[in-house]
């Protein structure tokens, strides 16, 4: 389990008293600010804490003297642009979001910057097994957003009125799905992303494994058509077909993180980042129930239980120019300044984020920080297979979950389809 702790060094990055230049390792003693006429460009997905994050550039821009752009677009295009700008020689784009598992093969392709090349921060505030998530050979490449396992986030105040208990297997939490659909008034009793363009495999994996599924076998072939996987996909399909909220099979992240704020589901499977978004919203009047949510652990199938594990990483692009690297290092290390990350919402750098209260009307309640730090001893980095064709195969798989939500294909159709595609992509 990944112990996260806090540290308050790097706000004296804003504080125009101090005398460190924010990258450069030198010293002001004129009271210049460091990156007069700098401007540098981020692309990040639209997010909250991205939306926090551009309401307190301003003071940061202020104590710099740079100009930070945003670029802000969806997972998807997010994805594209990536791939697009970073393999290119030359970008007009500074820092980025990058997902995890592109680390080492974009790295291995020389398409990342070191940040530890020009950052003199160091990152303290991060414990070595955080950093160590976005280093590679000594250096490091990105700095983790959070640590984010998927959890089971439910209305406590619709369990305690109508007398249930948390769902602790698969079985019980399709019974319980079932019973609410058909008994609580206006809602649905569970949503997960649906969405061929939203990653549904980030959900459906933990489904995979609890079903004692597997991506691949240790000799590295594909096992996505096995009736355990099969197994995995028909009780996804019930659940969420059955007893989610009508055009799920379209639902994105923030879909699902929608539903659950307006109050139309009773309990949302996905990663703890969305739950502290509807739990202690940055906009309190964006959550509805935001006072009457629980957490649990996702449930646990015939062959055990897998939380997931997914984080987001700022980068910096090799192709970016020179002469903006020092600022760039000097944005990441500001974003995730202690202050700064407390007030955006990033997860990597502290648990206080997550120590966010359940509602005490339930005897079942569980705070969310309690939860979430053992959902991660059920979470690992290879939860999907770290390969170069990751993205690939998550394509394959992500429209095999899709067809089957939609009623299109069988389960058994669309991974025996599945299956056909991946034994041709890593033929």
């Amino acid at each position: 389990m990944i112990n996260i702790r806090k540290c308050s060094v790097v706000l004296l990055l804003l504080s125009l008293a101090v005398g460190r230049v924010f990258a450069g390792g030198g010293e002001e003693t004129d009271g210049s600010k460091p990156y007069s006429g700098i401007s540098i460009r981020v692309l990040a997905d639209q997010r909250s804490e991205i939306v926090k994050l551009r309401e307190l550039t301003a003071d940061f821009e202020a104590a710099t003297g740079m100009t930070v752009e945003y670029l802000i677009l969806g997972d998807s295009p997010l994805d594209e642009k990536v791939a697009l700008e970073f393999s290119a020689p030359n970008t007009n784009i500074d820092v980025s979001f990058l997902k995890f598992f592109l680390l080492k093969d974009y790295v291995a392709k020389g398409f990342l910057e070191p940040i530890s090349d020009h950052a003199s921060g160091g990152f303290s505030q991060f414990p070595q097994s955080v950093l160590d998530i976005g280093t590679v050979n000594g250096k490091i490449y990105g700095i983790p957003q959070m640590v984010d396992p998927n959890i089971l986030t439910y209305r406590a105040d619709i369990f305690a009125e109508y007398g249930l208990s948390v769902p602790k297997t698969m079985a019980e939490f399709e019974e319980t799905a079932k019973f609410i659909t058909e008994n609580v008034p206006d809602m649905h009793g569970a949503v997960a992303r649906g969405g061929r363009g939203a990653r549904p495999n980030w959900n459906w994996s933990s489904f995979l494994f609890a079903y004692g599924g597997r991506y691949l076998d240790a000799a590295g072939n594909p096992t996505i058509n096995t009736p355990e996987a099969v197994a995995a996909l028909e009780a996804f399909q019930r659940i969420f077909s059955n007893y989610g909220p009508p055009g799920v099979s379209d639902y994105n992240w923030q879909d699902v993180q929608d539903s659950m704020a307006s109050g139309s589901v009773a309990m949302m499977y996905d990663g703890a980042s969305l739950t502290k978004r509807i739990a202690d919203p940055i906009d309190p009047d964006y959550s509805k129930f935001a006072d009457r949510f629980s957490f649990a652990l996702v449930p646990e199938g015939p062959a055990g239980r897998e939380s997931g594990y997914f984080t987001w990483l700022l980068v910096m692009p090799r192709g970016s120019k020179a002469e903006n690297k020092p600022a760039a290092a000097a944005y990441i290390d500001w974003a995730f300044s202690d202050d700064i990350a407390m007030q955006a919402g990033w997860g990597a750098a502290t648990t206080e984020l997550y120590d966010i209260p359940a509602y005490d009307g339930y005897g079942e309640a569980r705070n969310m920080v309690d939860v979430y730090d053992e959902a991660l001893q059920y979470s690992s980095q290879d939860y999907r297979p770290l390969i170069a064709q990751l993205p690939q195969l998550m394509d394959i798989v992500d429209l095999a979950i899709n067809m089957a939500l939609s009623g299109i294909k069988t389960p058994q159709e669309a991974l025996d389809e599945a299956q056909d595609e991946l034994e041709k992509l890593l033929r």
